[in-house]
């Protein structure tokens, strides 16, 4: 893809500031964590804005940590994808995880974080969200992480406009299909799906997956070219959605993420 630069974080003389402060902010959060435990880590680095997901639904973060018991667990993370807005003031991270109970990895998965740089100018995650799946190959946290930015974009959108693009989206899924809807919006899109390894999403991957998705909130970059959606999915299965879209120079605006955080079964 001609219009994106990849790096890898073992050349740092050549990444561009913006992708390694992202790469920093997610690595000094995950430091912080062990070095402070998880729940001081989390309250440190998310915005007061920011939104996770519970059982299914999305949920103000702060409130949710704050009456969070602290836990003797090491939970242990790193990026190994980052990509980042022309102008920085937008990224997304993802990468794996692991919980360390009595000196032993008893738990694995992936994360997916979007952050945004504050007023003044540090970076906190605007939401947050994870999947468990078995262990995955490679360290954790991974030794290098991929670099992707995005050329800036021309067609700025509003967070109303961008979660109508993303109802719309939805709807479409209905019509015609999910295999034929999300192929036409795909770029290098990143997934996360429950019990399963993460990977760059493919039409034929989302076939079967007959969802209606309800949008409920969502926030753009200042800048343009990248903003995300969230909400809840029903159908075969009930959860709620995390959609990160991106645009850059006249292209539409494109698929750059996607996770889907199913509801327990009780």
């Amino acid at each position: 893809m001609k219009h994106l630069i990849l790096l890898l974080l073992s050349f740092p003389a050549l990444a561009q500031k913006p992708v390694e402060a992202v790469t920093q902010a997610e690595r000094a959060f995950a430091q912080m964590a062990l070095d402070k435990g998880a729940k001081a880590a989390f309250l440190a680095y998310m915005a007061d804005s920011a939104i996770m997901y519970v059982n299914g639904k999305p949920v103000l973060a702060r409130p949710l940590y704050e009456n969070r018991p602290d836990n003797p667990a090491k939970l242990i993370w790193g990026p190994a994808f980052v990509r980042v807005t022309a102008v920085g003031d937008m990224g997304i991270s993802t990468g794996p995880w692991t919980i360390e109970a009595e000196g032993r990895r008893v738990a694995f998965g992936s994360f997916f974080t979007v952050w945004e740089r504050q007023a003044d100018g540090e970076y906190k995650f605007a939401t947050d969200v994870g999947v468990s799946h078995p262990q995955p190959e490679g360290p954790i946290p991974p030794k290098t992480a991929l670099y992707m930015w995005l050329q800036k974009g021309t067609r700025r959108i509003t967070p109303s406009q961008l979660m109508e693009l993303d109802a719309a989206f939805g709807r479409t899924i209905e019509k015609k299909g999910a295999e034929k809807t999300y192929n036409a919006v795909l770029t290098q899109t990143r997934f996360l799906r429950e019990g399963k390894a993460p990977g760059y999403l493919t039409g034929a991957m989302v076939k079967t997956e007959a969802y209606r998705f309800t949008p409920q909130g969502g926030r753009v970059a200042a800048g343009g070219g990248m903003g995300f959606v969230y909400g809840t999915y029903t159908g075969a299965q009930n959860g709620s959605y995390l959609r990160v879209w991106t645009q850059e120079g006249k292209e539409d605006w494109k698929l750059a993420g996607e996770v889907l955080s199913p509801s327990r079964k009780d």
